[in-house]
């Protein structure tokens, strides 16, 4: 095998391979296309599939044409061929948007890596940098371009009116699918499954609009197809609503009526018995009380004995002094006196032990009134003296004491001297309590007590003392009861993230608004009024369920076909309304065309590549004659099978009728939906198969989409309301704080576009939810 073989070979293989992606491509977007209700996030998911698979087709359809001198560029033409293809990658980009305009460094790169490979020898070399370079400008540039055309010049440069059309052209096509609109010779049967119809109803989004005779039709009649249309979308699976019901219904009482039950038991009884565990913690008062006791005991049981062991010695040292202190006649003989006692060891080991700094004889003594003897023995000192008696009485005369030296007066005075360091070590209680009850009625006690019963939120009132339980109760009991709905509160907010009352019966529960906030997120219904989980009867569930949610649907969709022209501008109330009709009506009918041509152009390639390679060894004037047959063959296939294929929808004088409009306004418009509504059903069998055999596109709706499993399952509804209802003040300022937490980074233009939803979607994925998110209820459950 030649080294040329070999390369057409493995192109051949690539581009059957990428023929695979792109008629499963194809069929899935006819498919959601012709959907009855396209939801505008799936499309954008399929095209993002459809941009990468049309990247990778262009450039295996490029390197394949400049594959036939293995990428060397011999001749001139080809050398300009190849740099002006990536030239031609960059003029998308000339009308990109700010943050799309660093992505033309890929058709730059790529035509830099084809300069440099001009001025190479090489051939190996050259080669690699020649596809290299064919792959850099043509994959992303068709990626870019095509999402440059449809987001920015199609979908965000669409006019208000063409907004609002749009609108009505996706109405016409619900209505032809249920049944509320019937078409002139096009037979549309509601929920039939073909690919014509398929493919029709895919024009018609398309072509519709350019008839301005059917947009006034719908828009005079739109009450009666959003009638019908509502009616029976919502009607469709009655008997699968009313199953999910009863089986949501039994999770809600299992999940959370029960728990909700559980905890409410428990709590009536530990707050009925709220008396017996404030008295719980009365009797732990008074058993920390009692301890006290105990220690303020042994502190002074210590204390007497202290005293106890110094009783005799103080006893002899007292008297003595006094003995001596009372035979002394003047003041110096009294002094030498108090400087002996001062210095006893025994008074130093009174000091050291009850810690009085100094004790004096007085200390032991108190002042009496002395006796008629002892007056009268005064009265003659003063005659046998008069002047030294003159002095005396100056000086204040004599002071008579009274000493008592028994046990129990050293005793007495022992425990005054040391009371004060007792009351250090003891926590300000004197040495002389008896009782429990003295202890307890004690200020310090008294004091201690409350200030931890404070601690505590019980503040007990002035006069109180911890003897007094009936009082302690009446404070205690409302602060128990206080705490236990404080925590019941808490486990409700931890639970159901909301509080709850803890006397509610089954119904009560069920329709409390949190409740219902989770019932619908649970259902996917759009209520007009609450959810009623007690239903036993499906008649019942019926009319009290299905039915207002049909009218809240009705309401909901004609509020939006009444809105004004102008709501439908950038900024408008419908603005993102009308963005989401484009994409839905005109983006899937261009892109199936391309898809089309591209896997058809492709197709022919490989036919002709294949047959290139079997007759390699044939005389070369018979294969070129061979090769030339075929080529003519495969043109002929593709140009003229519109002209040999037919089917009722495309001989349907309706469709005529919009072709010859478009082919009024723009010929390649109509040429095209003529090739697509004869061919598209033909390809569409082969798509399907690859779609459900392979499901190539997979991977990508998954990543597009972006909505984890634990945001509420109807958070497409909340995102779509939100768009409607929310201001450009409100968007702004949720774009701004999305921006702050990484979210978010477009423009701060109040304009809620696919930027802004992914960003919100991926805030409550993780718990960053601004206010007007949570008012919509788009948060985690």
């Amino acid at each position: 095998m030649t080294r040329d073989t070999a390369i057409k070979l493995v192109l051949l293989a690539l581009s059957l391979g990428y023929l695979v992606f792109e008629f499963a491509f194809n069929a899935t977007l006819l498919d959601t296309a012709a959907s009855v209700s396209p939801d505008s996030d799936r499309i954008h998911a399929v095209e993002t599939f459809g941009r990468t698979v049309g990247g990778v087709g262009l450039s295996l359809l490029v390197v394949s044409l400049f594959a036939r001198d293995q990428w060397q560029l011999a001749t001139l033409p080809r050398k300009i061929a190849a740099c002006a293809l990536a030239g031609v990658m960059l003029i998308p980009f000339a009308f990109a948007p700010d943050e799309l305009l660093n992505r033309a460094l890929f058709p730059v790169a790529g035509l830099g890596l084809i300069a440099i490979a001009l001025f190479l020898t090489r051939r190996a070399a050259r080669a690699a940098l020649v596809v290299v370079g064919l792959i850099a400008a043509c994959g992303p540039g068709m990626y870019y371009g095509q999402l440059i055309f449809f987001e920015r010049a199609l979908v965000d440069g669409s006019s208000p009116q063409l907004r609002q059309n749009a609108r009505y052209v996706n109405l016409l096509k619900l209505g032809l699918n249920h049944g509320a609109v019937e078409l002139a010779n096009a037979e549309v049967q509601p929920d039939l499954d073909t690919p014509d119809q398929k493919t029709f109803l895919a024009l018609l989004g398309g072509l519709a609009w350019l008839e301005d005779d059917v947009i006034s039709t719908v828009k005079q009649h739109r009450e009666e197809i959003a009638d019908v249309v509502v009616s029976r979308m919502t009607e469709q699976g009655v008997e699968e609503r009313w199953q999910q019901y009863k089986h949501q219904q039994a999770r809600f009482r299992e999940e959370a009526f029960q728990p909700y039950v559980e905890a409410r038991t428990t709590f009536s009884e530990r707050y009925n018995n709220a008396a017996a565990e404030a008295r719980d913690r009365y009797r732990e008062m008074q058993d920390q009380l009692a301890e006290s006791w105990d220690d303020y005991q042994d502190e002074r049981e210590r204390f007497r004995d202290q005293i106890a062991e110094r009783v005799d010695p103080v006893q002899r040292s007292v008297r003595n002094a006094i003995e001596d202190f009372g035979n002394c006649d003047d003041g110096r003989c009294r002094q030498r006196v108090r400087e002996r006692f001062h210095e006893n060891r025994v008074n130093a080991a009174i000091k050291r032990r009850l810690g009085r700094r100094t004790y004096l004889i007085e200390d032991w003594c108190y002042e009496r009134e002395p006796t008629a003897g002892e007056r009268i023995a005064e009265g003659l000192a003063i005659l046998n003296n008069p002047v030294g008696g003159l002095v005396h009485a100056l000086q204040g005369g004599s002071t008579y004491l009274k000493c008592p030296t028994n046990r129990e007066a050293i005793i007495y005075r022992l425990t005054l001297v040391g009371s004060g360091k007792f009351e250090e070590r003891s926590g300000g209680y004197p040495p002389d309590i008896e009782t429990l009850e003295a202890f307890k009625r004690h200020s310090e006690t008294i004091q201690s007590v409350r200030d931890r019963l404070a601690d505590e939120g019980i503040e007990m009132p002035e006069g109180w003392t911890p003897l007094n339980q009936s009082a302690f109760l009446a404070k205690a009991v409302p602060v128990v009861q206080q705490r236990m709905r404080a925590r019941w509160n808490r486990k409700m907010q931890a639970r159901f993230g909301t509080t709850l009352p803890p006397d509610l019966d089954f119904r009560q529960f069920a329709n409390h608004p949190a409740m219902q906030r989770r019932i619908e997120r649970r259902l996917g219904a759009e209520m007009a009024s609450r959810v009623d989980m007690t239903i036993q009867d499906q008649d019942v569930f019926v009319e009290r369920v299905i039915r207002p949610e049909i009218q809240a649907r009705i309401d909901r969709e004609l509020r939006i076909l009444r809105a004004s022209v102008e709501t439908y501008a950038d900024g408008g109330e419908m603005a993102e309304e009308g963005r989401q009709a484009v994409r839905a009506a005109l983006v899937p009918p261009i892109s199936l065309a391309i898809s089309l041509l591209f896997g058809l152009l492709t197709l022919a390639k490989n036919g002709y590549a294949a047959i290139d390679v079997l007759t390699k060894s044939t005389r070369p004037a018979i294969r070129r004659g061979l090769l030339s047959l075929v080529a003519l063959a495969l043109a002929s296939g593709v140009l003229g099978a519109p002209f040999a294929v037919t089917n009722a929808f495309a001989e349907s004088a309706t469709f005529k009728h919009y072709r010859d409009i478009a082919a009024d306004r723009a010929y390649p418009t109509a040429l095209l939906s003529e090739y697509v509504i004869r061919i598209q059903p033909l390809a569409y069998p082969v798509g399907r198969f690859a779609q459900e055999h392979l499901q190539p596109q997979a991977m990508f709706l998954q990543a597009a989409r972006q909505e984890p499993a634990s945001l509420p399952e109807d958070i497409d509804r909340r995102l779509r309301q939100l768009a409607r209802e929310a201001s450009p003040q409100q968007i702004r300022r949720s774009q701004r704080e999305l921006t702050a937490e990484g979210y978010y980074t477009g423009a701060l233009d109040g304009i809620y576009g696919p930027k802004t939803r992914r960003a919100m979607i991926a805030g409550a994925r993780s718990g960053d939810v601004t206010p007007l998110m949570a008012e919509y209820g788009i948060e985690q459950e």
